[in-house]
């Protein structure tokens, strides 16, 4: 499920002028807000409302086919694999003597 992603994405993109400071300051969007609001996460934050009534329609009506119980553990079984994947590498990576953590860190990893 995609909106899943999205949500994440969104997630992220709403704490960027705290969690990221500098490089939310030196984006185009910095001078723009919402009721003092960062214009970013205000539009963020309405498309999280957006997606989780969206995935809680989704989970509770039989018309679009993803509550059905094989279909959920189906996705939870992709996600941990994501996951295990993600993870996996890294420890590979780690071993090897490479250190990830500037990639996942920034991008680009500067």
């Amino acid at each position: 499920m995609i909106a899943v992603t999205f949500l994440g994405s969104a997630i992220a993109a709403a704490i960027l002028p705290w969690r990221k400071r500098d490089i939310y300051a030196a984006s185009p969007i910095a001078k723009y807000t919402v009721l003092g609001i960062p214009l970013i996460t205000a539009a963020s934050g309405l498309f999280i409302i957006f997606l989780v009534a969206c995935l809680y329609k989704w989970l509770q009506d039989d018309r679009y086919g993803i509550n059905d119980s094989g279909s959920l553990i189906f996705m939870g079984c992709l996600y941990l694999l994501a996951l295990l994947i993600f993870v996996g590498a890294r420890l590979s990576r780690r071993r090897q003597g490479m250190d990830l953590s500037m990639a996942y860190g920034e991008i680009p990893a500067e």
